[in-house]
């Protein structure tokens, strides 16, 4: 397996936004790089990276970085500037770090677990698969599991959305009370927002929905409008958050200047999309001040300094799962011809094969033949 990986460590917010995919257009791609005859293709995509993995020939990597520039119209020279490589154990290991939330801008974080495996599942659905990514995919998500019950890596991790809550409370909490107008409440990053701003006292939330939905019993601490209404709650909010999927500004420097003409209180604008939700003209106007979703990447150090003393006992988790990852590949491997090599056994009978096994292998791998039929001959009586 071969890994091309772009993330927040190198490259700018910018191109991580062109490079982003949806659902539907990974599979498109997944389909394209597969009919260059590689094997296998899964591409993850989120706020903070882009990753291709993929089961083939190393050569192969020339032909899927044109794809992928062409694709997203970038030039070649732009994206092979920000790319990093992996392959083989060093691929297996990066995407079980990457699951685990060891990679992640805010270390431990849950979120990217079930980002990766809904990309997975998606593949898996599109046919865009096979027996080696399955092997790998199964794998890391196995350790991810693993790491999250076994150390407190992911105890105290604080995701984006946590991250933004604090930020909101922080502004809140100096003046007081307040109001936040969440822009795409009812989505992921949304709905995790909606949780920890819910149960504050001093916090008027609204969020934005697409279609009309009656107010339920359940909504009582959330008002909802319809998106089309955004800006008529501006004035109202003291907080304003998109995290929309949307592939083009939901508020414009022009719209916001035209209904805050008379606003004399501080405002925080806050863009959690990728691409970018928020005209980022609008923090030039009076009393506005905003924030997007590399501002997170400090505000997350701190955080991810109290969890480095969990992270070796994740690693070596980790590297004992590689270790069954590679036997699983080799053992699918070997499945695939188990019933020639009983014949060949039979034929030739064991001692031949024995002999010519000796002809072949080194004295430290004879050694170690020798002391794995001695265990399974001991375990059997």
């Amino acid at each position: 397996m071969h890994c091309l990986s772009i993330t927040y460590k190198k490259a700018p917010l910018k191109l991580r936004e062109r490079l982003s995919f949806t659902l539907e257009n990974k599979t498109q791609v997944e389909k394209h790089i597969l009919s260059k005859g590689v094997k296998g293709c899964i591409i993850i995509s989120t706020c903070n990276r882009t990753e291709l993995y993929y089961s083939g020939q190393v050569s192969a990597i020339d032909e899927i970085e044109n794809i992928i520039a062409k694709e997203k119209k970038i030039s070649l020279c732009d994206l092979k500037r920000y790319i990093d490589i992996y392959s083989d154990d060093k691929a297996i290991r990066h995407l079980s770090y990457v699951v685990c939330g060891m990679d992640s801008m805010v270390v431990g974080e849950g979120e990217i677990l079930r980002q990766v495996k809904e990309a997975y599942l998606k593949s898996l659905d599109s046919q865009t698969s096979n027996d080696e990514l399955n092997i790998i995919f199964q794998g890391a998500i196995s350790s991810a599991k693993a790491v999250r019950t076994i150390t407190k890596i992911s105890t105290t991790a604080t995701s984006i959305g946590t991250l933004t809550a604090s930020e909101v409370i922080k502004f809140i909490n100096d003046k007081k009370s307040g109001n936040v107008l969440i822009l795409g409440a009812t989505g992921k990053m949304g709905n995790i927002l909606v949780k920890n701003l819910y149960s504050k006292k001093n916090i008027k939330l609204i969020g934005t929905r697409r279609e009309a939905l009656v107010q339920s019993n359940n909504d009582k601490g959330i008002q909802w409008i319809l998106h089309d209404r955004r800006y008529e709650y501006i004035p109202w909010a003291d907080v304003v958050i998109s995290a929309t999927i949307s592939p083009h500004y939901v508020l414009t420097r022009e719209m916001v200047e035209k209904v805050l003409q008379e606003n004399k209180s501080p405002k925080l604008f806050i863009d959690l999309a990728v691409p970018c939700d928020i005209d980022k003209d609008i923090k030039n106007l009076n009393n506005i001040s905003m924030m997007d979703i590399d501002d997170f990447q400090y505000l997350s150090k701190e955080n991810n300094h109290l969890k480095l003393k969990e992270m070796e006992k994740a690693r070596l988790i980790i590297e004992d799962r590689i270790e069954e990852i590679r036997k699983a590949i080799y053992y699918n491997e070997l499945s695939k011809d188990i019933i020639k090599i009983e014949k060949f056994i039979k034929k030739k009978g064991f001692p031949n094969v024995l002999y010519k096994l000796r002809k072949i292998l080194t004295a430290d791998e004879i050694l170690r033949l020798l002391n794995c039929l001695k265990l399974m001959i001991k375990e059997e009586s």
